[in-house]
């Protein structure tokens, strides 16, 4: 867990503003969190394999003064891996735990895809549905919009 010198007041607004990193392994999701913090507080690899294997909790003060926390999940549909659901399963189930236990208030999901592929595949439509199985938002496939850079 990361506090980047927040005083326990930040931290708590922080846990009032979460955001779950998540997304297909090797998606940069960890890279991101890097670029946000402008140092490296996650392990990056050039690697096809799961780097990050648990949810990590980071806490950041934006340049706008607001706080907020951001959650570095493992990735998700690792097809290198036999049960590849099952483990989804489990690390979605370990993101929501290290939710719990932070008493992390979620505002928004940053799902990762690389846009190489010129298609959204069937299993990240599938790993979406997880994500939606784990916070029914309403207005969740209303708000989905893709940003290519």
């Amino acid at each position: 867990m990361d506090r980047s010198n927040l005083n326990k007041n930040e931290i708590e607004k922080a846990k009032q503003n979460g955001f779950v990193l998540t997304g297909r392994v090797g998606s940069g999701k960890t890279t991101l969190l890097n670029v946000i913090f402008d140092k490296e507080v996650g392990i990056v690899k050039r690697s096809a394999k799961i780097v990050t294997e648990k949810s990590s909790v980071y806490y950041c003060r934006l340049k706008n003064g607001n706080c907020i926390s951001i959650i570095d999940t493992p990735g998700l549909i690792d097809n290198d891996m036999i049960d590849n659901k099952e483990i989804d399963t489990i690390h979605l189930e370990e993101m929501l735990k290290v939710i719990s236990e932070q008493k992390i208030n979620i505002k928004g999901i940053l799902f990762l895809t690389n846009f190489q592929n010129e298609r959204f595949d069937a299993d990240e439509q599938e790993a979406l549905l997880k994500i939606h199985s784990v916070f029914p938002l309403k207005r969740f496939w209303i708000n989905l919009y893709f940003q290519k850079l």
